[in-house]
């Protein structure tokens, strides 16, 4: 029916100098690299990469329907992640309270 899966730990080539993990940087990793706030970094990787473009079309002027709609998706997908941007800013911001409160 289908192909057997590797594992991400099993060598790729027959002299084992890489293995699938070492090719593919950590979703974390690579956020980090676009995104110097860390906290923004803790928010966004609670998103996909195309809801990430629509956040992002959003923080540059477009309303969340018209950069849903951008990114292929309909506008109740943009309100949608508003909604959970919102919520994961607010869990952000009272966690940061507790720590310094």
């Amino acid at each position: 029916m289908g192909q057997p899966v590797a594992a991400l730990d099993e060598p790729i080539r027959a002299e084992g100098a890489l293995t699938r993990l070492e090719l593919v940087p950590a979703r974390d990793e690579v956020l980090a690299q676009r995104y110097t706030n860390t906290r923004l970094v803790e928010i966004l990787s609670h998103f996909t990469e195309v809801e990430i473009a629509i956040i992002e079309l959003n923080a540059d002027g477009r309303q969340w329907a018209s950069a849903a709609t951008e990114c292929g998706e309909s506008p109740q997908v943009g309100e949608s992640i508003r909604r959970r941007l919102n919520y994961r800013r607010r869990l952000m911001e009272d966690r940061c309270a507790r720590r310094t409160g």
